[in-house]
């Protein structure tokens, strides 16, 4: 697949249909996945094994009785990669592939946080990268919540909303993690989900990598999808480094009570 890697996120907002679930894989492969991350499939087992279609090769995925959530990491037919392990969320919010990429032990991560903020979820998913010491880390998804709801949110939310904020936080400081978009787009905001009920737009999806992976990260992309409430978040990475580490910061919000 040449000498870079395509990451994408998506809430897919449902996928049952056969149509809706071509014209999907039909974007995806237009902005050039090779590693798609899905969320909100609402899919059975079943149906979930159907997606082996097309470009995708090789899928795994958290199923939950195929009417609400539901997650899944597809991967390119023409994408080499060797399958270490992999941890399958009951729930499915979230699920967890381990293996061998380009020669480099990776994981990814698909998952779609609770509704209403969880510190327990994300503690959970915390402690199941962390078994995987060693490997290259992307997790992507829908997490629910902004990063700093006072700059991610339109309009923006009130300062107690700031709480939310440490789901994500945790995730990169306990990981050790960068969010790429926003490290390569330090002067930006961008929103990735329009809520026609509260007229409202917020960044509530995310694609963070390790910060040693950081300097293989060549850009990130905002993508607008017709088929769903949210956007696609890409991310092309390369074979070598090439990038400035990025300085750790802790966030203040961690120390709210």
């Amino acid at each position: 697949m040449g000498d870079k890697l395509v990451v994408t996120s998506l809430n897919v907002a449902g996928f049952v249909s056969p149509v809706k679930q071509t014209r999907v894989l039909q974007q995806l492969r237009w902005v050039g996945a090779q590693v798609a991350l899905l969320q909100e499939t609402h899919l059975s087992h079943v149906e979930h094994l159907k997606l082996c279609r097309d470009w995708v090769g090789a899928l795994v995925f958290a199923a939950f009785g195929g009417h609400s959530r539901g997650v899944a990491v597809l991967f390119h037919k023409a994408l080499a990669h060797t399958i270490h392990r992999t941890i399958i969320d009951p729930e499915g919010r979230y699920v967890i592939w381990a293996g061998e990429l380009s020669g480099q032990k990776t994981v990814f991560c698909s998952l779609y946080a609770p509704n209403n903020y969880s510190q327990s979820f994300f503690s959970s998913v915390v402690a199941e990268l962390l078994t995987f010491p060693g490997y290259n880390l992307v997790v992507g998804g829908d997490f629910n919540i902004t990063n700093d709801p006072l700059v991610d949110c339109r309009p923006p939310r009130p300062a107690p909303r700031l709480a939310a904020s440490r789901g994500v936080q945790l995730v990169l400081s306990e990981l050790d993690m960068v969010d790429a978009w926003c490290a390569l787009h330090p002067t930006e905001s961008e929103s990735t989900h329009f809520s026609q009920v509260h007229n409202t737009y917020a960044h509530l999806d995310y694609l963070l990598v390790s910060r040693s992976l950081f300097g293989r990260c060549r850009e990130s992309d905002i993508v607008d999808h017709p088929h769903s409430d949210h956007s696609i978040m890409s991310l092309t990475m390369g074979t070598v480094d090439r990038r400035e580490p990025v300085p750790w910061h802790m966030n203040p919000t961690l120390y709210l009570d």
